[in-house]
């Protein structure tokens, strides 16, 4: 699935052991990709390549300690290493110092 959701403009290929993302063509400044997609868990996910959380919030503002933990949402963290359960996005390498990052995730 993963390999077949990635939009125009952009390729899949493989480095060595890994995959990774590169552009045939250059996008406006300010183009959004996304969202990512995959598998949620409520458990920490071992061994994923670059680990993503989605925060959760409580649902409502109430004075009763029991009925807000009865209905607080919990985090979720992101499942990618399966490719076959998630969107191109998962290929995207994590920039490893800052001078090289040109991509940005925010919830």
């Amino acid at each position: 699935m993963s390999r077949s959701s990635i939009p125009n403009g952009l390729h899949i290929i493989e480095t060595g052991e890994s995959l990774c993302v590169v552009t045939s063509q250059k996008f406006a400044k300010g183009t959004r990709f996304g969202p990512l997609m995959a598998k949620k868990s409520y458990i920490p996910v071992e061994n994923a390549k670059f680990p993503l959380i989605v925060f959760g919030s409580p649902l409502l503002d109430s004075n009763d300690a029991e009925i807000e933990e009865l209905f607080k949402i919990r985090n979720a963290y992101l499942d990618t290493r399966n490719e076959n359960y998630c969107n191109w996005m998962i290929h995207v390498s994590p920039a490893q110092y800052s001078n090289e990052q040109n991509l940005i995730c925010y919830q």
